[in-house]
């Protein structure tokens, strides 16, 4: 089964305690997991919508998710659910201490679809789930720790009960996470063609505000899109995340101070509004290889000695 093989590159198979491999669920599957302290996961894109569901809240850990440049951290209790939908390209997970007794829920496309949920979905609601800290909600809290009761033991209707609640959590999960309009965000989202006006706006501003501490907030802001939602559609037109690409347009306005203007080393630290000097060269050498001091006086060398 590829999902099941995918979840294995995932997770690793030394943590699995509990699997519904073997009951040929439709469309889902769902395991039980203990996760040592540390990185648990980095991986490529997820080919289904994850839940994860901590059924027994007594780790006192701390998860924090890294994808696309956005970065949260959830302190864990009994009921903490976490979502990473489909297509998201989950960079880290991180536990700071072990979480024993974990359900993932693996979710296919088909429970997303109008067919499953209904007439009044196009399906493109499925493309803008969001990905978000770790929440609590009551109704996925039951109904997950129905599928959990379903796999420590079988009953002779829990493959169609199990299918019935994957449907209910792929509806909630739509409700709560996704958008009201969300055709209309789609099209909007779409790289290059409907994005290029967006993106332009973005760059300008970053070129406009490269001297200014410039945060993932206001690049969305000016984007009119969510965190998330913007840094992802970026990183689709441009190769890279926000954060990287401002980072080097602010390296190339250093060099230009560097070069052509008589500033010291702290003065163009001062100015591109890092913290200290010291952060600024570390910036800068990681950028070009050399420190701020070596490429001022070569850079104003070559220019001193042309006739």
């Amino acid at each position: 089964m590829p999902l099941f093989r995918y979840k294995l590159e995932k997770y690793s198979a030394s943590g699995l305690l509990l699997s519904s491999v073997d009951r040929h669920w439709n469309g889902l599957v769902a395991e039980v997991r203990s996760h040592s302290e540390g990185v648990i996961a980095k991986n490529n894109r997820q080919p289904t919508t994850e839940l994860v569901l901590d059924t027994r809240g007594d780790s006192g850990a701390v998860v924090t998710r890294k994808a696309y440049d956005v970065i949260e951290q959830t302190p864990t209790k009994r009921g903490m659910a976490w979502i990473c939908p489909k297509g998201i390209q989950e960079d880290l997970v991180l536990l700071s201490a072990g979480m024993p007794g974990l359900l993932h829920v693996h979710l296919e496309p088909g429970h997303f679809s109008p067919e499953a949920l209904g007439d009044g979905f196009d399906g493109s609601e499925y493309s803008t789930m969001r990905f978000e800290r770790g929440f609590e909600d009551d109704l996925i809290a039951s109904i997950g720790h129905a599928i959990l009761l379903e796999l420590q033991n079988s009953t002779p209707s829990g493959k169609l009960l199990v299918e019935s609640l994957a449907c209910s959590v792929a509806a909630r999960l739509i409700q709560r996470f996704t958008s009201a309009a969300p055709a209309r965000l789609l099209s909007l989202e779409q790289v290059p063609n409907p994005g290029i006006k967006r993106l332009r706006q973005v760059m300008d501003y970053i070129e406009d505000n490269i001297e200014s501490t410039i945060s993932l907030n206001d690049l969305a802001a000016v984007a009119c899109l969510s965190r998330f939602h913007f840094a992802r559609s970026f990183k689709s037109a441009t190769g890279k995340t926000p954060q990287r690409y401002v980072n080097e347009r602010r390296m190339e306005r250093a060099r230009y101070l560097l070069r052509h203007s008589t500033y010291s080393v702290a003065e163009v630290a001062m100015i591109l509004s890092f913290s200290s000097q010291a952060t600024f060269s570390r910036a800068f050498r990681q950028h070009t290889e050399q420190t701020p001091n070596e490429f001022a006086r070569q850079s104003r060398s070559r220019r001193h000695n042309i006739p």
